[in-house]
């Protein structure tokens, strides 16, 4: 940071009050997310529609068309937000030149929404197209946009008050500025390229040579030249000081989506429907090499990071290739399907999840890096995971009919329990000594760790209904099970009786349950918008809880004193005592809903898994923190406020020295720092 910046910055503290430090939260205090997009076990309809990657480097942005905008961290592949919406089709997506907001165009209505970042609000809804969004693009200095539309409209919008400058009656599919933002190229649907002067839509140019639509147009970095992808399967590179065409590449054998120059101006890469991505050499016309993707449908879209290290690709899915050999890195997401289940370890070091996707997966809950990745289910939902109590198994069950059963100490297989028929819970005995585990025809085996055998069963009910949820009481001696026939039984375990039935749960179902720590109370969830809280001894109904949507999760916290709540669209803590309004309400970022929650034993964090392939680990609103503790150590002191000096006008997503989550190190994190200064030390 230079000396003026630094001077700046301490003489700003002097005149801004506290007060405005201070941000009022919207969402839980999330430390990471890890995701995917939820592509329905591989559908062919469901994929990644288009990707950008911020102007910064540090972040890209996928579009799927499951109705959701997500925001990615290139370094690690962390999730930073979802934006989501059940009122609009995202199609196209671009970053602004200073990467604090995205534009998103819509798929159905033209409407056009730019996205502040920082916190996933709306700042502005352009109007005026009447079909698809077809591309997008700003201006280098961001004071234009771009957009292309199936109404076959090219529109410039100045981006200072949303007013359109202009509007060119082509149908074009594609659009570019270049380097310098003094000309827009537009990718026609009559095969040619239109070249257009920034300022007042002058026609300058005409690139003929395609013979069928231009989906895709980018500028070299250096602005001499223009790459064209094309329905004709082919790519041509034009000089564009007079309009010639230099060569033309060709080798896929199926349309080219989608042309990308190298930050450097090097190379070409192609996405097209062939299932391939192409890397061309640009001094000798040559291919370099090409990429074989797994997905079944794409890529649309291709693009370089911007140190020019990384190529991505999307289509059914994204991926990560080393530019230098095309080998593959990594896949964009975490999870390719839902999230339905997650526990933390006893120690609360891991967080384990389980996904429609079939595989089960150990993440170290301080940094989100992956300890393990187990695929035991070969695509088969895994539908519930648990630590036992002293950690040293973590076992797995879901539609594949198998619990399966791992040594933490070295993540061996030690044991697959078969006999069922879908496997929707698992509960371990609080002394550890039983695992015990749901499946799909209400049936409940108990299985004996010291040798994985089989001891006892119990049937719930009658016929084809899931257990959803097990719950031992603290003591061990009794088990609540969850059922699809609309009941939950509480079982004596000395002799296998059961002692009560609840009913009740209106149309829906009671689809989680969960004793109070000290095993006075019961909690289920799943009833239409009610949680309801029962006498644990004779399961007379205490008091009900009224979410504003099923709340299908529900969980207590360590001690006892609140409760959680989780359904489709918010999550809820509740004073156990209190039934009248939630002490904390988050509906920000759970698009998706709540499909399974889980509190760590020390009750610092909780997790939630979601329908959108997220997985959410969250600090507890009652967790003590020290305000201004940059570095995490428990004590404010100089190396925080260097740390926030030395960061003093970065702005992002995730910056630790972010302290008040504006998405910029600024004044306000400065005062956090100088007025907490000393505490906790």
């Amino acid at each position: 940071m230079r000396n003026g910046q630094l001077r700046t910055a301490i003489g700003s503290v002097i005149t801004v009050w506290l007060v405005s430090a201070i941000l009022a939260q919207t969402r839980p205090d999330i430390l990471w997310m890890r995701g995917g997009h939820r592509t329905s076990m591989g559908n062919w309809n469901s994929y990644v529609t288009d990707v950008a990657f911020s102007p910064d480097g540090h972040y890209y942005a996928s579009v799927h068309n499951e109705f959701t905008v997500k925001i990615w961290r290139v370094r690690d592949g962390i999730l930073v937000r979802s934006i989501y919406s059940n009122r609009a089709t995202p199609y196209r997506v671009a970053f602004s030149p200073d990467s604090r907001s995205i534009a998103i165009g819509d798929a159905y209505s033209g409407n056009i929404q730019i996205v502040r970042l920082c916190d996933g609000v709306v700042i502005r809804t352009l109007t005026g197209h009447t079909n698809a969004i077809l591309s997008l693009a700003f201006s280098p200095d961001g004071q234009y946009l771009a957009s292309a539309g199936y109404d076959g409209k090219v529109r410039l919008w100045r981006m200072s008050d949303g007013i359109t400058v202009y509007t060119l009656n082509y149908f074009s599919l594609s659009v570019a500025f270049s380097p310098d933002g003094q000309t827009l190229a537009c990718g026609l649907a009559d095969g040619s390229i239109r070249i257009f002067r920034t300022s007042d839509g002058t026609l300058q140019q005409t690139l003929t040579g395609h013979t069928n639509n231009v989906y895709a147009v980018a500028f070299s970095p250096n602005g001499q030249y223009l790459a064209s992808g094309s329905r004709d399967n082919s790519i041509k590179l034009w000089n564009l000081s007079d309009g010639s065409l230099i060569y033309t590449f060709t080798g896929h054998s199926a349309v080219v989506f989608d042309v990308a120059f190298s930050p450097d101006g090097a190379y070409i890469a192609s996405a097209s429907g062939d299932n391939t991505v192409k890397v061309w050499r640009v001094s000798n016309r040559s291919i370099v090499y090409t990429i074989n993707t797994p997905d079944q449908v794409g890529p649309f879209a291709v693009g370089y990071t911007t140190d020019g290290q990384s190529i991505v690709s999307a289509g059914q899915y994204i991926h990560f290739w080393r530019a230098s050999d095309g080998e593959h890195m990594r896949s964009g997401y975490d999870f390719n399907d839902a999230v339905y289940s997650v526990a933390f370890s006893p120690d609360g070091q891991y967080l384990a999840t389980g996904s429609e996707d079939g595989s089960v997966k150990v993440w170290h809950t301080r940094d989100s890096t992956l300890e393990r990745a187990l695929v035991p289910f070969n695509g088969f939902n895994v539908l519930a995971v648990a630590f036992s109590p002293d950690g040293q198994y973590l076992a797995a069950g879901g539609a594949s009919s198998e619990v399966k059963v791992w040594r933490t100490s070295d993540w061996e297989l030690v044991a697959t329990l078969g006999s069922h028929l879908s496997v929707w819970s698992l509960a371990f005995s609080p002394d550890g000594q039983y695992l015990v585990s749901g499946d799909a025809y209400a049936t409940i085996r108990f299985w004996r760790v010291s040798d994985w055998t089989l001891t006892r069963t119990l049937t719930h009910a009658s016929g084809g209904f899931a257990i959803y949820s097990l719950a031992f009481s603290p003591d061990g001696q009794y088990l609540a099970s969850a059922c699809r026939d609309t009941t939950v039984k509480v079982w004596r375990l000395s002799d296998g009786t059961s002692l009560y039935t609840l009913t009740g749960h209106n149309t829906s179902y009671p689809y989680t349950v969960a004793f109070s720590p000290n095993g006075q109370y019961l909690l289920t969830g799943g009833s239409t918008n009610l949680a309801r809280l029962w006498n644990a001894s004779n399961g007379t109904l205490v008091r009900q809880f009224v979410h504003s949507h099923d709340p299908l999760q529900v969980a207590f916290t360590p001690d006892g004193q609140y409760l959680i709540t989780g359904g489709y669209f918010n999550l809820n803590y509740w004073n156990i005592n209190q039934n009248n309004a939630p002490v904390y309400a988050y509906t920000e970022e759970i698009g998706h809903g709540v499909r399974c929650l889980a509190v760590s034993s020390d009750g610092e964090w909780f997790a939630y898994g979601r329908w959108d392939s997220t997985v959410v680990l969250a600090r507890s609103p009652f967790t003590p923190t020290t305000e201004g503790d940059v570095n995490d150590d428990g004590c404010v002191d100089d190396a925080d406020l260097l740390a926030v000096l030395f960061a003093f006008g970065e702005t992002g997503l995730l910056l630790p020295e972010d302290l008040n989550d504006d998405c910029v190190v600024d004044d306000a994190d400065l005062l956090i720092v100088l007025f907490n200064f000393g505490s906790g030390c």
